[in-house]
């Protein structure tokens, strides 16, 4: 009985590596030749993660993600998340027409190799562009003391759904 099991083993496990090897052959995965890039082809079966993965350089938008330390470095005490909310909705009601804040912990190593932790605020903004991010963040800069504040540009597909 075992002989027989290792036989069909065998043949599943052929049966998979050529399917495999079909899939990979049928093109649904194609390199562009001008740019070198991995694309994906839509097809009516294609899964909303694949049509997110085929967004292209023209297509999709941009999520800017902030990360707005709440130390203060003039006298080395620490914002509360929720006294840092607070100086920090009316500058992003000025810039942007909708965001979202979380509060995160953070830590790094400064230029003397000294740990330092911190209150963050995390600062979630679509539907704009990296030059009314920038504003805002000077204004933060200024409001809060800071040296910098992380900016991160990710590739997303943003939709304000309103229902059917």
């Amino acid at each position: 009985m075992s002989r027989k099991l290792s036989i069909a083993t065998l043949i599943l496990a052929i049966l998979a590596i050529a399917l495999s090897i079909f899939t990979l052959l049928s093109g649904k995965n194609t390199v562009d030749p001008e740019s070198g890039k991995q694309t994906a082809k839509v097809t009516e079966t294609t899964t909303a993660k694949e049509a997110m993965d085929t967004v292209g350089e023209e297509e999709g938008d941009i999520q800017y993600v902030l990360y707005l330390g709440l130390s203060r470095p003039d006298d080395g005490s620490m914002l509360t998340f929720e006294e840092g909310k607070e100086k920090l909705q009316p500058i992003l009601v000025k810039h942007f027409s909708g965001f979202t804040i979380q509060t995160a912990y953070g830590g790094w190593r400064d230029d003397q190799g000294v740990y330092c932790e911190e209150n963050t605020l995390v600062i979630y903004l679509s539907d704009t562009n990296i030059e009314k991010v920038r504003e805002a963040a000077d204004d933060m800069i200024k409001e809060f003391g800071q040296s910098s504040i992380l900016i991160q540009a990710n590739k997303t597909n943003t939709e304000f759904y309103t229902g059917k």
